[in-house]
């Protein structure tokens, strides 16, 4: 996992859409991350899931006009952005898991 966070317009997101273009013509070239097994459930498992999340969307309004004030959060008001923040990434990882596999599926039955 590679998380990148900066100030706005500090170019995070330029360099995130790099990375993941990078990634995806690595693992789409292969198909699967690089593995010893021969078995090719096994490697379906291992395919790669490359996700550009924009942890923005995490933020609750209140918290974004207290930063534009100068008010930062308290360690608890953090804490519950970071809980919120881990779960909107386990669901996108889940969803993307899920149509790798639905897609998978699909192909191995043509």
């Amino acid at each position: 996992m590679v998380v990148v966070f900066g100030k706005p317009g500090a170019g995070k997101t330029t360099i995130s859409n790099a990375v993941v273009k990078k990634m995806e013509d690595r693992y789409t070239n292969t198909n699967t991350c690089r593995s010893s097994s021969s078995n090719s459930h096994e490697k379906e498992q291992q395919r790669a899931i490359c996700l550009l999340l924009d942890l923005d969307i995490c933020i609750p309004e209140w918290m974004k006009d207290n930063f534009a004030k100068g008010i930062y959060p308290t360690l608890d008001q953090r804490n519950e952005f970071a809980r919120s923040a881990c779960n909107y990434v386990d669901g996108e990882i889940h969803k993307a898991k899920s149509s790798n596999n639905n897609s998978s599926i699909n192909n191995n039955n043509k």
